[in-house]
């Protein structure tokens, strides 16, 4: 696939992670959190060789771009602690997307499916089905 890489965030959204922390057990923080540096959102998924993959560039028209992404509510996943992208965002996101040159065996992600991956299951996804809800309760109403 093609990453959008997402930093550590601004005060709010550090806040928000840390509220996800706290939340859950132990182990799923331990087995199931996913890293600072592997946080990302997926732009373009499917299938492409290595050479593809490598090739694939801004097309030359394409304007410089800096997002700030501001995140929505967790997606209605129970192995995956995922917060969607606001509707701004994943506009921003998908325009962004389109200016990218794909080989033919990588579309883009809907724009209703884009989200960072707080937590995964990473063979855990009982646990982490656990904390799921917990993880919920803890941030309704914060803004990431």
């Amino acid at each position: 696939g093609v990453l959008l890489m997402v930093d550590a965030g601004d005060p709010d959204a550090r806040a928000f992670k840390k509220a996800c922390a706290d939340a859950c057990g132990d182990e799923v923080r331990a087995h199931c959190a996913v890293g600072p540096a592997d946080q990302h959102v997926t732009l373009a998924e499917g299938k492409a060789t290595d050479a593809e993959a490598a090739a694939v560039r801004f097309r030359p028209d394409a304007a410089a771009a800096s997002l700030r992404v501001a995140l929505s509510t967790p997606m209605n996943w129970d192995r995956c602690f995922a917060p969607a992208l606001d509707n701004a965002s994943a506009a921003a996101v998908v325009a962004l997307t389109e200016s990218l040159a794909l080989p033919p065996g990588l579309r883009p992600v809907a724009p209703r499916q884009l989200h960072l991956s707080l937590y995964r299951a990473f063979g855990w996804g009982d646990a982490l089905a656990r904390e799921v809800p917990k993880m919920k309760r803890a941030v309704y109403g914060l803004a990431p």
